[in-house]
């Protein structure tokens, strides 16, 4: 993270509350900082996006995926055809007690991944769910068209957005449990007071 925000072409954008409200926008909000982003370190935001790669090690609950998957639908939107997306985080921690929140973890592997995969569909993502190794900085690599990549650092990932009092049924099938994620619009919002960041750097055309 430090060596990239050292990077004298990267850009940093810090966000607080901004990125806050219904959970059906949080996408576009964060799309939008993004872009700016994306502008600022000289990427066309006209350049289309063929590709997504993202690592968190953290991404354990409904709530997290549905924003992340939120934010790379609204990101991939304008390509005109589903995007390709790899997302690589580590297995689920054993637990014994009977998740019940949005915000609570997944006790089955095969659901956290097939409930991503499913609700990915809905967003025009064709989504690879990777389990094994993950660093610690949750980061995402963007892949345009012209063959430019992006790389953003998220300080926090999707983990400091809340959304309290949100029941989720992890009993159900990974259909049902996909649906209730697509259907799921609740407020989202950061702690009073609390700041994230996201920091990004771009590379020249990849050589064919």
């Amino acid at each position: 993270m430090d060596s990239l925000k050292q990077d004298p072409g990267a850009a940093i954008v810090h966000v607080g509350s901004e990125l806050d409200g219904p959970i059906s926008g949080f996408g576009n909000r964060v799309a939008r900082v993004t872009r700016m982003l994306m502008d600022k370190v000289g990427i066309d935001t006209a350049d289309v996006i063929t590709g997504l790669d993202y690592e968190d090690r953290y991404l354990r609950s409904p709530l997290t995926v549905k924003l992340l998957v939120e934010a790379l639908g609204a990101l991939a939107m304008g390509a005109g055809k589903t995007v390709p997306v790899v997302i690589r985080t580590v297995p689920l921690e054993p637990r014994e007690d009977s998740p019940r929140w949005f915000d609570s973890n997944w006790k089955r592997e095969d659901d956290r991944a097939v409930v991503a995969r499913l609700f990915a569909q809905t967003k025009a993502l064709a989504l690879e769910w990777r389990t094994g190794a993950a660093g610690h900085a949750r980061k995402l690599t963007i892949t345009f068209a012209s063959g430019r990549r992006a790389q953003i650092l998220l300080d926090q990932g999707f983990g400091p957005w809340t959304c309290r009092g949100t029941s989720f049924e992890f009993r159900a099938s990974p259909a049902e449990q996909a649906g209730q994620l697509r259907r799921l619009d609740r407020p989202v919002q950061i702690s009073p007071g609390a700041r994230t960041f996201l920091v990004a750097a771009a590379s020249s055309a990849v050589s064919a």
